[in-house]
């Protein structure tokens, strides 16, 4: 029987093939980092190579160079707030479900980051917010090509990845589905996160966590709230810049804990697989918009026909400035290459092998660990 699925370094954890398996021969397993990877039960494989045609690693799919370029944020003051960067994707979102439409994106529920179906307003609350963690697809594709075949308005917000999976999950484009990239760093497993909430907050049950965030405008950077959980007699709520003491944050940001697939990355380029992509501004040159937008903005790279004509649907809901294409690609490092693997990365990937994410991490980065400390208690010590 031949050997079906892609290279283990390949693989992007999509799960397309997972849904697409009429025998459900295809389970998950997990790497040493806890990222998700199909496996074949060989006594229900049937050998009808379907997980081989539909696997978008094996058969990539066509890209896009951007039409157009645009600064925009929402002109909802409350989702400006309480979204991330221009809140452009709950804006999207929103345009959508207004037309009758649903949104297939990723929420947090408790500490389980995945991917849900959202029919009403009410639901694309939820979604908002920057998840630094790959979410669960699950069986969502099914529901997906059953919304789609309906002939409803679709619209599927993930990474490239992800979205490479439900279109060669689908198999042909339909006008009826409109998708939208996030600009992707790389993502890190949801075992990670959990395995570093454990060492900082060792009480912590993951049942009673109603708010999860990773970047939040009023909190701090990272923001945890449990649910009947407390300190001192207070509502426990668990904060964290971008600094040492809870090392998924820095892990994540220095490249440390992506995915195999995350480092050769075929989406990470100006040429774009989605109608729509969108992610902080990073280039931005425009001072006019930077003076009228100062709580965060978006980048919106307009890729194709269908991403045009649904982006011009849109504009009485938001501020919207078009920009030079160059600008965006010049600002933003996951527009011109993946990750890069450095010696620190690789450090820290072969001490993960044989050492909690915790201990790996304080090795690799024990140099700057300890130089924080120390500013840390000079600072300390001068205010004193």
């Amino acid at each position: 029987m031949k050997k079906h699925l892609c290279a283990v370094p390949e693989c992007t954890g999509c799960l397309a093939c997972l849904n697409v398996c009429p025998k459900h021969a295809i389970g998950v397993t997990e790497g040493f980092l806890g990222e998700i990877l199909p496996a074949i039960d060989e006594d229900k494989c049937v050998d009808c190579e379907l997980c081989d045609k539909i696997c978008p690693s094996l058969n990539p799919l066509p890209m896009y160079p951007p039409m157009d370029c645009y600064a925009a944020w929402t002109k909802n003051e409350t989702d400006y707030m309480s979204a991330t960067s221009g809140g452009m994707a709950t804006a999207i979102s929103k345009s959508v479900i207004s037309k009758g439409g649903v949104v297939y994106g990723c929420a947090a529920h408790g500490l389980q980051v995945k991917h849900m179906r959202c029919a009403t307003m009410e639901d694309v609350e939820k979604l908002k917010g920057f998840k630094y963690v790959q979410s669960e697809m699950g069986d969502l594709y099914q529901a997906l090509k059953k919304d789609v075949l309906e002939g409803l308005t679709v619209l599927f917000i993930g990474t490239p990845c992800q979205v490479a999976g439900v279109k060669n999950y689908l198999r042909q484009e339909y006008d009826n589905l409109l998708t939208v990239d996030l600009i992707c760093h790389g993502v890190p497993s949801q075992q990670s996160l959990h395995a570093s909430l454990r060492h900082a907050i060792r009480d912590i049950e993951p049942t009673k966590v109603t708010y999860l965030s990773f970047r939040n405008h009023a909190k701090g950077d990272f923001c945890l709230e449990c649910r009947g959980f407390k300190k001192d007699g207070k509502p426990f709520i668990f904060e964290r810049g971008i600094d040492y003491s809870n090392s998924y944050y820095p892990a994540f940001f220095f490249g440390n804990s992506y995915r195999n697939s995350c480092y050769q990355c075929r989406y990470a380029y100006r040429q774009r697989i989605s109608d729509i992509s969108i992610g902080d501004f990073w280039g931005l040159k425009d001072e006019k918009v930077h003076r009228e937008a100062d709580n965060g903005i978006s980048v919106v790279l307009v890729n194709t026909d269908k991403g045009t004509a649904f982006y011009a649907l849109m504009q009485a809901d938001v501020h919207s400035h078009r920009q030079p294409v160059e600008d965006a690609i010049a600002g933003n490092a996951q527009l011109n290459a993946p990750t890069r693997r450095t010696g620190r990365t690789r450090c820290f990937r072969f001490l993960a092998r044989y050492c909690s994410f915790e201990a790996a991490f304080r090795i690799t980065w024990m140099d700057r660990i300890l130089k924080s400390k120390m500013k840390y208690c000079i600072k300390k010590i001068i205010r004193k």
